[in-house]
């Protein structure tokens, strides 16, 4: 697999410049009396707030958190998205616990305006919306 740093910059490539949006992998570590942890993280940042984050917005997901994580599994997921062609990314069914692909597919400049019906049915995470109303403006009902 990739390092993370080549695979950011390729995500960042293809999400819409204006709408500042940045997704971030890190490792914390903790020493204490036992030994060292890796406690691994990673959160999407739009216009400078934490609007996702793993593991803290997944406890459910997390129960054995910081042995077992899904970290590499959210990684492969963003390789996948990025591997997946454009005409396919509002068909396929990732297989996205976390929700993270709902982010990634507002944002993506790869998406235009005219599938903006297709895509607003398909997200489900609440912050995805208000970053398709930032992208496009809010909805003009047609009469």
């Amino acid at each position: 697999m990739t390092r993370w740093s080549a695979l950011q910059s390729e995500l960042h490539g293809v999400l819409c410049d204006d709408l500042d949006v940045r997704v971030h992998r890190t490792v914390y570590r903790m020493q204490s009396r036992r030994g060292r942890t890796d406690l691994p993280r990673m959160f999407v940042l739009w216009r400078g707030r934490v609007v996702w984050d793993h593991p803290k917005d997944h406890p459910d997901l997390t129960a054995h958190y910081p042995h077992e994580h899904d970290v590499g599994a959210i990684t492969a997921l963003v390789r996948t998205y990025l591997d997946t062609p454009r005409a396919d990314l509002l068909t396929r069914p990732f297989d996205d616990p976390w929700r993270i692909t709902d982010l990634l597919l507002a944002c993506d400049r790869r998406i235009g305006r005219r599938q903006r019906d297709v895509l607003d049915a398909r997200l489900m995470l609440p912050v995805a919306h208000e970053i398709l109303v930032a992208r496009w403006g809010p909805r003009i009902e047609r009469t």
